[in-house]
Protein backbone atom coordinates (compact mmCIF):
# COMPACT_ATOMS: atom_id res chain seq x y z
CA UNK A 1 0.00 0.00 0.00
CA UNK A 2 1.20 3.51 -0.78
CA UNK A 3 0.19 6.56 1.21
CA UNK A 4 0.87 10.15 0.21
CA UNK A 5 -0.03 13.58 1.60
CA UNK A 6 -0.73 16.55 -0.64
CA UNK A 7 0.06 20.24 -0.09
CA UNK A 8 -3.36 20.83 1.43
CA UNK A 9 -2.97 19.25 4.90
CA UNK A 10 -6.65 18.31 5.01
CA UNK A 11 -6.60 16.45 1.68
CA UNK A 12 -5.25 12.91 1.62
CA UNK A 13 -4.89 10.10 -0.88
CA UNK A 14 -4.43 6.42 -0.17
CA UNK A 15 -3.65 3.77 -2.78
CA UNK A 16 -4.65 0.23 -1.85
CA UNK A 17 -3.84 -2.91 -3.81
CA UNK A 18 -6.96 -5.06 -3.85
CA UNK A 19 -7.79 -8.48 -5.21
CA UNK A 20 -10.99 -10.36 -5.87
CA UNK A 21 -11.42 -11.50 -2.24
CA UNK A 22 -10.47 -8.19 -0.60
CA UNK A 23 -13.42 -6.41 0.99
CA UNK A 24 -11.81 -4.39 3.79
CA UNK A 25 -9.48 -1.37 3.46
CA UNK A 26 -8.02 0.60 6.38
CA UNK A 27 -6.72 4.03 5.28
CA UNK A 28 -4.89 4.66 8.60
CA UNK A 29 -6.66 8.00 9.08
CA UNK A 30 -9.59 8.64 11.39
CA UNK A 31 -12.30 11.29 11.52
CA UNK A 32 -12.67 11.68 7.77
CA UNK A 33 -14.97 14.51 6.68
CA UNK A 34 -18.23 12.91 5.65
CA UNK A 35 -18.94 12.72 1.89
CA UNK A 36 -15.49 14.08 0.97
CA UNK A 37 -14.45 10.62 -0.25
CA UNK A 38 -13.83 9.72 -3.91
CA UNK A 39 -12.85 6.14 -4.75
CA UNK A 40 -11.50 5.32 -8.20
CA UNK A 41 -10.91 1.81 -9.55
CA UNK A 42 -9.75 1.27 -13.16
CA UNK A 43 -11.08 4.69 -14.21
CA UNK A 44 -14.44 3.91 -12.56
CA UNK A 45 -15.61 6.22 -9.78
CA UNK A 46 -17.24 3.95 -7.23
CA UNK A 47 -20.74 4.64 -5.94
CA UNK A 48 -21.13 5.02 -2.17
CA UNK A 49 -23.42 2.53 -0.42
CA UNK A 50 -23.81 0.26 -3.44
CA UNK A 51 -20.08 -0.22 -4.16
CA UNK A 52 -18.73 0.46 -0.68
CA UNK A 53 -19.51 1.80 2.77
CA UNK A 54 -17.20 4.19 4.62
CA UNK A 55 -16.73 4.28 8.38
CA UNK A 56 -15.69 7.94 8.58
CA UNK A 57 -14.81 7.80 12.26
CA UNK A 58 -12.40 4.88 12.08
CA UNK A 59 -11.25 5.23 8.45
CA UNK A 60 -12.38 1.77 7.39
CA UNK A 61 -13.91 0.99 3.98
CA UNK A 62 -16.00 -2.11 3.28
CA UNK A 63 -16.07 -3.02 -0.42
CA UNK A 64 -18.96 -4.79 -2.10
CA UNK A 65 -18.40 -8.47 -2.84
CA UNK A 66 -19.85 -7.87 -6.32
CA UNK A 67 -17.36 -5.11 -7.20
CA UNK A 68 -15.27 -7.22 -9.63
CA UNK A 69 -18.37 -8.61 -11.34
CA UNK A 70 -20.02 -5.20 -11.70
CA UNK A 71 -17.01 -3.59 -13.39
CA UNK A 72 -15.96 -6.76 -15.28
CA UNK A 73 -12.55 -7.01 -13.62
CA UNK A 74 -10.20 -10.00 -13.88
CA UNK A 75 -10.54 -12.00 -10.65
CA UNK A 76 -6.91 -13.17 -10.94
CA UNK A 77 -5.41 -9.67 -11.10
CA UNK A 78 -4.50 -7.12 -8.42
CA UNK A 79 -5.84 -3.60 -8.97
CA UNK A 80 -5.00 -0.23 -7.44
CA UNK A 81 -7.89 1.42 -5.61
CA UNK A 82 -7.31 5.20 -5.29
CA UNK A 83 -9.00 6.76 -2.28
CA UNK A 84 -9.23 10.55 -1.95
CA UNK A 85 -10.66 12.24 1.13
CA UNK A 86 -10.43 15.15 3.57
CA UNK A 87 -9.81 14.90 7.29
CA UNK A 88 -10.57 17.28 10.14
CA UNK A 89 -7.49 19.40 11.03
CA UNK A 90 -7.67 18.48 14.70
CA UNK A 91 -6.05 15.91 16.94
CA UNK A 92 -9.34 14.37 18.08
CA UNK A 93 -9.34 11.83 20.88
CA UNK A 94 -11.70 8.89 21.29
CA UNK A 95 -13.05 10.30 24.54
CA UNK A 96 -13.22 13.59 26.41
CA UNK A 97 -14.11 13.53 30.09
CA UNK A 98 -14.02 15.84 33.08
CA UNK A 99 -13.08 12.87 35.27
CA UNK A 100 -10.44 10.17 35.53
CA UNK A 101 -11.44 6.74 36.79
CA UNK A 102 -9.01 5.32 39.35
CA UNK A 103 -9.13 1.69 40.42
CA UNK A 104 -8.18 1.18 44.07
CA UNK A 105 -8.55 -1.52 46.69
CA UNK A 106 -10.74 -0.98 49.74
CA UNK A 107 -8.46 -1.39 52.78
CA UNK A 108 -11.32 -2.70 54.92
CA UNK A 109 -13.19 -5.12 52.65
CA UNK A 110 -10.40 -5.84 50.20
CA UNK A 111 -12.77 -5.19 47.28
CA UNK A 112 -11.69 -3.35 44.14
CA UNK A 113 -13.51 -0.03 43.75
CA UNK A 114 -13.61 2.62 41.06
CA UNK A 115 -13.20 6.25 42.09
CA UNK A 116 -13.95 9.23 39.83
CA UNK A 117 -11.50 12.13 40.26
CA UNK A 118 -11.93 15.47 38.53
CA UNK A 119 -9.25 16.53 36.11
CA UNK A 120 -7.45 19.79 36.78
CA UNK A 121 -7.60 21.22 33.25
CA UNK A 122 -10.51 19.68 31.35
CA UNK A 123 -10.95 22.74 29.10
CA UNK A 124 -7.26 22.63 28.21
CA UNK A 125 -7.50 19.01 27.09
CA UNK A 126 -10.41 19.83 24.74
CA UNK A 127 -8.26 22.29 22.77
CA UNK A 128 -5.08 20.26 22.91
CA UNK A 129 -3.35 20.15 19.54
CA UNK A 130 -4.84 23.47 18.36
CA UNK A 131 -3.51 27.05 18.32
CA UNK A 132 -6.67 28.46 19.89
CA UNK A 133 -6.33 30.85 22.83
CA UNK A 134 -9.05 30.57 25.46
CA UNK A 135 -10.26 32.48 28.49
CA UNK A 136 -13.47 32.63 30.46
CA UNK A 137 -15.23 32.20 33.75
CA UNK A 138 -17.98 30.35 35.58
CA UNK A 139 -19.93 32.09 38.30
CA UNK A 140 -22.53 31.09 40.88
CA UNK A 141 -24.82 33.28 42.94
CA UNK A 142 -27.61 33.12 45.52
CA UNK A 143 -30.64 35.44 45.64
CA UNK A 144 -32.73 35.67 48.81
CA UNK A 145 -35.20 38.21 50.14
CA UNK A 146 -38.07 38.66 52.56
CA UNK A 147 -40.75 38.36 49.86
CA UNK A 148 -39.11 35.81 47.59
CA UNK A 149 -37.84 32.26 47.59
CA UNK A 150 -34.17 31.43 47.56
CA UNK A 151 -32.80 30.98 44.04
CA UNK A 152 -29.45 29.96 42.62
CA UNK A 153 -27.96 31.77 39.64
CA UNK A 154 -25.29 30.46 37.31
CA UNK A 155 -23.36 31.74 34.33
CA UNK A 156 -20.69 30.59 31.90
CA UNK A 157 -18.52 32.67 29.59
CA UNK A 158 -15.86 31.48 27.17
CA UNK A 159 -13.80 33.46 24.66
CA UNK A 160 -11.86 31.79 21.85
CA UNK A 161 -9.56 33.22 19.23
CA UNK A 162 -6.92 31.77 16.98
CA UNK A 163 -6.48 29.58 13.94
CA UNK A 164 -8.62 26.56 13.16
CA UNK A 165 -6.50 25.83 10.10
CA UNK A 166 -3.78 27.67 8.19
CA UNK A 167 -6.48 29.49 6.22
CA UNK A 168 -9.26 29.93 8.80
CA UNK A 169 -9.12 32.15 11.88
CA UNK A 170 -11.92 32.38 14.43
CA UNK A 171 -12.91 34.87 17.11
CA UNK A 172 -15.81 33.65 19.24
CA UNK A 173 -17.58 34.39 22.51
CA UNK A 174 -19.91 31.86 24.12
CA UNK A 175 -22.14 32.74 27.06
CA UNK A 176 -24.76 30.81 29.00
CA UNK A 177 -26.58 32.86 31.60
CA UNK A 178 -29.84 30.97 32.09
CA UNK A 179 -30.93 32.01 35.56
CA UNK A 180 -32.07 30.90 38.00
CA UNK A 181 -30.88 27.27 37.99
CA UNK A 182 -33.80 24.90 37.44
CA UNK A 183 -34.10 21.52 39.24
CA UNK A 184 -33.90 19.71 35.91
CA UNK A 185 -30.92 21.82 34.77
CA UNK A 186 -30.67 24.49 32.11
CA UNK A 187 -28.61 24.30 28.95
CA UNK A 188 -28.72 20.89 27.29
CA UNK A 189 -27.81 21.69 23.71
CA UNK A 190 -25.12 23.80 22.06
CA UNK A 191 -27.89 25.71 20.23
CA UNK A 192 -29.05 27.08 23.59
CA UNK A 193 -25.77 28.95 24.10
CA UNK A 194 -25.49 32.59 23.08
CA UNK A 195 -22.69 32.59 20.49
CA UNK A 196 -21.01 35.53 18.80
CA UNK A 197 -18.41 34.50 16.26
CA UNK A 198 -16.29 35.86 13.44
CA UNK A 199 -14.37 33.80 10.93
CA UNK A 200 -11.60 35.11 8.68
CA UNK A 201 -10.42 33.36 5.50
Amino acid sequence: MLYSQQQNPNYKTFNANIGYKDTLVNINDRFVIQFSDILTLQNHILTPLSDYTFNFRDGIINLSKDLFKKYELDTFQIYVLKIEYDIFPYDLKDEYSNFDILIERDTITGDTVQIATQRKDFIGSIFEGTELEKSGSIFRGVNIGSNRDLSLNSGFRLQLNGKLTDDIEINAALTDENTPIQPEGNTEKLQELDINREMFF
